[in-house]
């Protein structure tokens, strides 16, 4: 690997987004993955949250736009993504066949309403409890 010193400005930001979005938000995708499976969904959720919020962050980085004003406003985040990649629009969830809970409520719903579920569940006011956490 080279050093950050040896890089060209298109590494040096390639690297850095890399390290600062795409490395934590994979490990907040198994974070996520666990604490669902295990039914820690408070848990689920804010992983959930962070985890898309990153990779959609480096997403918009990637392609020259900053996402200094979005903050953790994930439904924003998404909009900007769809602006950038049209296949995005009106995509819908391919849930793989699995014993998991809730396949059956996802499968086949826009990204979008998923988006939103975790942007409510996933905020910072649901992981303090100040709204509350809806279980199935």
């Amino acid at each position: 690997r080279k050093s950050p010193l040896d890089m060209s400005f298109p590494e040096r930001k390639s690297h850095i987004i890399r390290a600062s979005f795409l490395e934590t938000a994979d490990m907040d995708y198994v974070t996520a993955r666990l604490t669902y499976h295990n039914g820690v969904f408070q848990n689920f959720y804010w992983s959930a949250a962070q985890c898309i919020e990153k990779y959609l962050k480096a997403a918009l980085l990637y392609n020259e736009i900053s996402t200094k004003n979005f903050g953790h406003k994930l439904n924003d985040l998404f909009q900007a993504y769809e602006a950038i990649n049209p296949s995005a629009v009106g995509a819908h969830i391919n849930m793989p066949g699995t014993t998991g809970m809730g396949r059956e409520a996802w499968h086949a719903k826009p990204v979008s309403l998923f988006i939103d579920y975790i942007n409510r569940y996933g905020s910072p006011d649901a992981r303090y409890s100040l709204i509350g956490t809806y279980i199935n």
